[in-house]
Order: structure tokens, then C-alpha cells, then sequence
């Protein structure tokens, strides 16, 4: 749809309907990923990767360019902690009827996809925060599954925090340099 008059869109109808079957693909495999993870193990895993993402992704979009956007994450991610926090207590359901992490999943993508096409945020740090709460399947590795599951939590908070301060490191590097291009050293 050319919404600023005829001829004003950006990306020709096929070049759009890839690209957004592209991103329901890989919202899809994200969602059903880590569903599955959380099903198999009992420490509550993607909800935790999920609320640290969510929280390096809001970060990364107020650093390219999009404060409101980014503050959007911040609560998200609040809530993403707190509801794995508090889910602890609580009895463990049996193996595999886990709820999936729909709430979070959408709420990082949704931060993502606002921070790439209406913020400055760069396709390359978009994918790798996308992908970053999958890092905390590691642990289910053949070797590491015989590990406590304190020590393979503790491994996967590690795995998936690890790359987020690299990723919000170069963000603000990024920033860094825009800002003394613009306002000078």
C-alpha cells in the first residue's frame, strides 16, 4: 500500500511478502523452540532467557535510535523476570504440558521488529537478539544433561547473557560513534 501517494512504497508487493513471511517464519520456529525447551526442563529456562533478551533488546533499540520503542522493553522484561521468579515456588507440572512462552516471545519480537523498521536498529544486532534466548538449549547437550540442573540454570543464564553484553556493548559503540560524528568530540 502506498500510504505518502502512488509509487511511495518502499519495497516492491513480492520483496514485502517475503520479507513477512519471513518474519512469521521465524517467529514461528522461535516460539515452538523454545516451547519445547521449556517443556523438557524444570528450570524454567526460555522464561528466563527470554526476560534477559527482552531486556538487552530494549537497551540495543534505545541505543540505535528509538527511546520510546526501547522503553517499551523495559517493563516487559520486568515482568518476564518476575513471573519466573515467582513460578518457582510453584509445583511443577508434569513433562510436557508446560506452558509456552507465547507473552514473551511476542513481546521480544515485537521490540525487535519496532526497533529494525521504525528505529535505526540494525538488521545484523536484530538477528542476533533473536536468536540469543536459543543459547540456553546448550545445556541439553548429550554431554551437559547429566550436570545438576542448578549448575545447567546456571549455565544457560551465562550462555544467553554472554553475547547480550557484547551485542549492547557494540550498540553503544554504535552509538558513541554517531554521536561524535553529529556533536563532534
Amino acid at each position: 500500500m502506498d500510504l505518502s501517494g502512488p509509487h511511495s512504497a518502499e519495497w516492491p508487493p513480492a520483496l514485502a511478502a517475503v520479507i513477512l513471511l519471513g518474519l512469521a517464519a521465524a517467529l514461528a520456529a522461535l516460539w515452538e523452540l523454545l516451547a519445547l525447551l521449556q517443556s523438557r526442563a524444570i528450570d524454567r529456562p526460555a522464561s528466563a532467557a527470554l526476560a534477559l533478551t527482552t531486556l538487552a533488546a530494549g537497551v540495543t533499540v534505545m541505543l540505535s535510535g528509538y527511546y520510546q520503542g526501547g522503553l517499551m522493553a523495559i517493563p516487559l522484561a520486568g515482568a518476564g523476570a518476575g513471573v519466573t521468579l515467582a513460578s518457582f515456588p510453584a509445583p511443577r507440572r508434569p513433562v510436557n504440558t508446560s506452558r509456552p512462552p507465547g507473552v514473551g516471545v511476542i513481546g521480544l519480537f515485537t521490540v525487535l521488529v519496532i526497533g529494525r523498521f521504525f528505529g535505526a536498529l540494525p538488521t545484523d544486532l536484530a538477528l542476533c537478539l533473536l536468536l540469543a534466548p536459543l543459547l540456553a538449549w546448550i545445556p541439553e547437550g548429550p554431554g551437559l544433561r547429566r550436570l545438576r540442573p542448578s549448575l545447567r540454570g546456571a549455565m544457560r543464564l551465562v550462555l544467553v547473557a554472554m553475547p547480550l553484553i557484547l551485542i549492547v556493548a557494540k550498540a553503544l559503540a554504535r552509538f558513541n560513534e554517531a554521536s561524535a560524528a553529529r556533536f563532534g568530540p
